[in-house]
């Protein structure tokens, strides 16, 4: 997608279906660069996807964000009963694997519209 002068923040929220192990995951991959990166998680303590697309001219900006909730206000994620509470010095452990691709790395060949 081209920049646009005029275009505005976009935000998607998304529930991925798991893969193998519970485990989601996203590659991205520019072929012109010939770089991409790929990221997978366990989805028992981060099940919620942001995807957040600005295409402005000056802001050409892509987020994809796991997380254990939606960035949609406490409120919010308190009716759908996503806001999670620790108790006081308790710790809660996630992971999350972060991989750079070069052309020989990636695992599918990349889509493009015609």
């Amino acid at each position: 997608m081209e920049p646009r002068r005029s275009f505005e923040e976009q935000v998607y929220l998304h529930r991925l279906k798991p893969g193998p192990e519970n485990k989601a995951g996203y590659e991205l991959f520019n072929p012109e660069l010939k770089l991409g990166v790929r990221a997978e998680w366990d989805m028992a303590p981060l099940p919620c996807f942001t995807q957040w697309l600005m295409c402005g001219e000056g802001e050409y900006v892509l987020g994809l964000e796991p997380g254990n909730f939606f960035p949609t206000g406490r409120v919010s994620e308190r009716k759908h009963k996503r806001l999670e509470f620790l108790a006081a010095n308790s710790e809660k452990e996630v992971s999350l694997s972060v991989e750079i691709l070069d052309h020989e790395k990636i695992s599918g060949q990349p889509q493009r519209k015609a």
